[in-house]
């Protein structure tokens, strides 16, 4: 958040003032022992999601990119904040592709900047995938509908699906719409025939959860 304040905000002459009114500096001796935040972590949240599409219209805005690889790796990319960022990200590289090249220098920018991202959804698409694989695999050979009792069906359907907390028939379809998505034919067919296949297994595995839970709960 400080970073991004001090890029879109360093031309202005009240920069600082911007800066103070989401971090105090901590004095001691007359250098700054640690900074303390003067705002919640959602509304920290929020204003590095508001500020993401600024960066893209300057020479920062590969922050945006390191941001996402970032949540990817800490597993926080199911969050609003990645969700936002990554919007950003994916329309900012999709525009500059489709625009018309002003000179060969700009057109050769635009194509390493194309490349880069897709090499990163490619990235992130087989890392996905692969996390699946390993984390599912025995839980899928083990599972048998046709010997299970619905208290393991229950909990089995609502692992596939995702299910945590208090659920209701709005939570399992909103779930189920969810995953159903992401695993679309149209989301895979670049990541090879191995991965196609393994995201036709996911596809299988949600249908008839959502089918049972459908059946068990009227839905």
């Amino acid at each position: 958040m400080i970073l991004h304040t001090l890029i879109n905000d360093s031309a202005k002459d009240d920069w600082v003032n911007s800066l103070l009114k989401f971090v105090s500096p901590v004095m001691e001796d007359n250098l700054v022992k640690k900074i303390r935040p003067n705002i919640t972590e959602a509304n920290v949240k929020k204003h590095i999601a508001d500020s993401a599409a600024k960066l893209n219209s300057t020479d920062w805005k590969d922050v945006n990119i390191c941001l996402l690889d970032y949540l990817f790796n800490m597993g926080d990319n199911s969050s609003e904040l990645y969700t936002s960022v990554h919007k950003v990200v994916g329309t900012y590289f999709r525009q500059k592709t489709h625009r018309k090249k002003k000179s060969d220098g700009k057109g050769e920018k635009k194509q390493q900047d194309n490349s880069r991202y897709q090499s990163y959804e490619r990235y992130e698409k087989y890392e996905r995938y692969e996390r699946y694989e390993s984390h599912s695999s025995n839980k899928r050979d083990d599972f048998d509908s046709t010997r299970a009792t619905d208290f393991e069906k229950a909990k089995h359907y609502g692992q596939v699906l995702g299910l945590t907390g208090k659920v209701s028939k709005a939570y399992i379809r909103k779930k189920y719409l969810e995953l159903i998505a992401k695993y679309h034919p149209d989301k895979v067919f670049d990541l090879g025939e191995e991965l196609k296949i393994l995201a036709e297994v996911k596809t299988k595995q949600i249908n008839a959860a959502y089918d049972w839970m459908k059946k068990k709960y009227s839905i």
